[in-house]
């Protein structure tokens, strides 16, 4: 009975893996998924920062993605989200200031992505976004401004 038991568990494991060809994407995109969870990311190439990396892990995964990111490009940067059956990705184009949402599912019948956008960039998240971006362009080595208090007389 045991045996018959863990026979079928394993059965209804494999059936939720996807396929071998993008395992590899899901072994990575789990490994990575405490770092990126709910902050936002600066997607760049050179060098491969997460944002890119995680990007290209989904593209793996969900083979819609990959053909997006072929016909747009990479964005400037993303925000993700997980609950337990539902990945949400929002995308931002900074040039022509828009966003794309990415809600991607799994379960027992595969993986399902739909997109929607493009939708333009609120004013508050493009000022966020431009100054992520001009911290990230800074040199490394730039002194800190530091501000003087004035003495007490």
């Amino acid at each position: 009975m045991k045996r018959a038991f863990l026979t079928l568990l394993a059965a209804a494991a494999l059936a939720l893996l996807p396929s071998c060809s993008s395992l590899s994407g899901v072994v990575k995109e789990t490994a990575t998924d405490r770092q990126a969870t709910g902050k936002i990311l600066q997607v760049t190439s050179q060098p491969a920062s997460l944002g890119y990396n995680r990007l290209g892990y989904h593209s793996a995964v969900y083979p819609e993605l990959a053909q997006f990111l072929a016909a747009k490009g990479y964005p400037d940067f993303l925000v993700e989200d997980k609950t337990l059956t539902t990945r949400q990705v929002v995308v931002f184009y900074l040039k022509p200031n828009q966003a794309y949402l990415f809600q991607m599912k799994e379960g027992i019948r595969g993986q399902k992505m739909s997109v929607n956008g493009p939708e333009p960039i609120g004013k508050k998240t493009r000022i966020v976004l431009n100054a992520i971006r001009h911290l990230g362009d800074a040199p490394s080595d730039m002194p800190l401004r530091t501000v003087k208090k004035k003495a007490k007389p």
